[in-house]
């Protein structure tokens, strides 16, 4: 072996310690506006708990909850709530944002949980880019909706809920939040 080969050897083998080492900061690289639902899983309820949000907003005179964001492959979601001072009552939502790549918007409008039909609501679209493909020309589409959770309906999902969101061009997604992720989220509203 001559000295040029171990040389370059030698830089291989630093390039690929400092690749591997860096490895440990991939989650947030991955995932830079939340986290993967795995990252929860390892936490106790009171941890993730300490992660919900819960602010007070003078001109709506509410209390509002915030969990912290999920992110999964093309999946961004959280639950949010509302408290007006006058109502007592928490008005719940899954708030949802998909990204994917399609010839045109899906427009996600229908949503069912544990056999129930929930309300749906599109809260912003957006188009990043567009280009030809081996399919013809398509874009990167993100849509948020709303998906509002009827009163009481989180109280008897403590064991965890998913969700199936569906579009009027026939595609679909599930959502899954565990049972800790609701109970964090719960333990703040009282």
């Amino acid at each position: 072996m001559t000295i040029n080969n171990k040389k370059s050897i030698n830089k291989l083998a630093i390039i690929s310690t400092l690749l591997l080492s860096s490895c440990s900061s991939m989650p947030d690289a991955l995932f830079p506006n939340g986290r993967p639902a795995s990252h929860y899983e390892k936490m106790t309820v009171d941890q993730i708990s300490s992660k919900v949000k819960v602010e007070y907003n003078d001109t709506e005179n509410q209390t509002e909850y915030r969990s912290p964001k999920i992110e999964s492959w093309k999946t961004r979601y959280l639950l949010r709530g509302w408290r007006v001072d006058k109502d007592k009552k928490v008005v719940n939502q899954l708030y949802l944002t998909l990204f994917y790549n399609d010839r045109s918007w899906r427009n996600y409008n229908s949503a069912i949980s544990n056999g129930i039909k929930l309300k749906v609501k599109s809260l912003e679209k957006e188009v990043s880019s567009c280009s030809m493909q081996v399919i013809g020309y398509s874009c990167n589409y993100m849509e948020t909706v709303g998906v509002s959770l009827p009163s009481g309906y989180l109280d008897n999902s403590k064991d965890g809920v998913r969700f199936r969101i569906s579009s009027k061009a026939g595609k679909s997604k599930s959502v899954n939040l565990s049972g800790k992720y609701v109970k964090a989220y719960l333990s703040r509203l009282n």
